[in-house]
């Protein structure tokens, strides 16, 4: 679709010769005044094809509403049609007729448009923090989101009408605006629903211990598994628990809530094994992390540092604690036991 870059209007485009064939009045003085509401139409079914991602739907409404469509154009074309009554427009003198078939064509084109627009409302918004970076999102209701390096979080572009539900892969910290409609946030196994309150949700589902991990700051929430809502449990303020496939526990207290929320900080505080300290590490450095032998991975490892300058300040710490070493490599480090000779 191309744009009037003055007007902000899409220039309208050609109309299909065979559309306008099918269609086009007998009368001349008809001729300009039809095909220009035509194609203002066509224009503007075009401009949100062109926004729609989901074009082999798109094709398909198309196929079937013109199938329609092209049907009662024969079939008003074979038959012996009464002459429509005359229509009388008050901004203009003259009297003119408008045929059954230009009728459905108009009303074919507006659905197609209001077709469109209703996919595009059930497409999803989402948001990306790219590695290294934090990212701020403020949704239609109020409520702000701020996701954690690599995390996205996804909504229907009608969020916020009649529900407000998020998709979170990765970890966010959310601060929701109080509503009569709950707030639910989706990970991969499970929910957190609350009313108003700030809290936060770790949730990736490729960590050597896939878990979703709620943290509540302020009011309260309630986590349930995905697939078995009686094995829910309802967090106040200061508490944390972690989702495991579908069993929930409580986090364990070297795991609290000011550790959980010191990302937003700037700080590095996690207790995990190292597979998962290092994917972490590659999120919020944008680095590559190599673990050289395979069985490190699940070994537990803790760190609690305020404002690291660098990665290099976490791998040293980890590898005095550990008896590891780290180096260099192209685009990041790499991690192994010490050389003990």
């Amino acid at each position: 679709m191309n744009w009037d870059s003055q007007h902000n209007k899409p220039h309208t485009p050609p109309l299909p010769e065979e559309v306008w064939d099918a269609l086009k009045p007998e009368r001349e003085e008809e001729r300009e005044e039809e095909r220009a509401a035509l194609a203002e139409t066509w224009a503007l079914a075009e401009h949100y094809r062109d926004l729609e991602p989901d074009e082999a739907t798109f094709q398909q409404m198309g196929a079937d509403i013109w199938a329609t469509l092209e049907a009662t154009i024969q079939e008003e074309s074979a038959a012996e049609v009464a002459p429509a009554p005359l229509r009388l427009v008050k901004s203009r003198p003259r009297i003119f007729q408008l045929r059954p078939w230009h009728q459905v064509a108009m009303a074919a084109c507006l659905a197609l448009l209001i077709g469109v627009v209703f996919i595009l409302s059930q497409q999803s918004i989402t948001h990306t923090a790219p590695f290294g970076e934090t990212a701020t999102i403020d949704l239609p209701d109020g409520s702000q989101v701020i996701l954690n390096s690599g995390s996205t979080l996804s909504h229907q572009r009608t969020f916020g009408e009649e529900i407000r539900r998020v998709t979170l892969e990765g970890e966010a910290f959310f601060s929701v605006a109080k509503s009569e409609i709950p707030f639910v946030v989706g990970t991969f196994n499970g929910t957190t629903t609350v009313v108003g309150t700030q809290f936060n949700v770790r949730a990736w589902k490729d960590d050597i211990e896939p878990a979703t991990d709620v943290s509540v700051l302020e009011g309260k929430v309630r986590l349930a598994a995905q697939q078995t809502a009686q094995h829910a449990i309802t967090l106040t303020a200061g508490e944390s628990a972690r989702l495991v496939a579908q069993s929930i526990t409580p986090t364990p207290l070297e795991e609290s809530v000011d550790n959980a929320l010191a990302w937003r900080t700037g700080s590095f505080k996690l207790v995990k094994p190292l597979g998962t300290v290092a994917r972490e590490l590659e999120r919020r450095y944008d680095v590559i992390l190599e673990v050289a032998e395979t069985d490190l991975l699940n070994e537990p490892v803790a760190i609690l540092k305020e404002s690291p300058a660098s990665v290099e300040a976490i791998l040293s710490d980890i590898a005095e604690i550990k008896n590891y070493e780290y180096r260099a490599i192209p685009g990041g480090y790499e991690i192994k036991r010490a050389d003990t000779e």
